[in-house]
């Protein structure tokens, strides 16, 4: 994908008729026909909020939190999520956590964890205290 910058703002150049453009349109800043245009802070939604698409670094010095996947164009087009957010995401597990789980779990912006902590028959999960032990050291906040 061509990239392209406007007012500031790194875009992607885009088929605006295929309607691949949710954001601000600026003309001749792409190669090809009159249908590729710029596009830049386009709109995205990501399951921590709904943000702008915009540089890593811009949406750093903005106060925001970058997710990648959510924006065409190049790997630093990421959706800029601003503002204080009410919602957490968790995950219920009746597995064992390890570690390095517990680490991608952290990273993926999960915040709190209900790890299982008695079987069906009444008697106490014996791996209850592995996961909330990896859980501590990964970093979840509420366990």
């Amino acid at each position: 994908t061509e990239t392209c910058t406007s007012s500031g703002y790194e875009g992607a150049c885009v088929s605006i008729s295929a309607g691949c453009c949710g954001g601000v349109v600026t003309s001749n800043l792409c190669s090809g026909s009159s249908d590729i245009k710029c596009c830049t802070q386009a709109s995205c939604s990501t399951p921590y909020g709904s943000g702008t698409c915009m540089q890593t670094s811009l949406c750093s010095s903005k106060g925001g939190k970058s997710y990648s996947g959510y924006c065409v164009g190049p790997t630093d087009l990421q959706c800029c999520v601003t503002g204080s957010s009410s919602s957490s995401y968790g995950i219920d597990i009746s597995a064992t956590l390890s570690s390095s789980s517990a680490s991608c779990l952290v990273s993926a912006g999960m915040s709190f964890i209900i790890p299982r902590g008695y079987r069906s028959s009444g008697s106490v999960d014996p791996n209850v205290c592995t996961s909330l032990k990896a859980a501590y050291t990964a970093g979840f906040k509420t366990r």
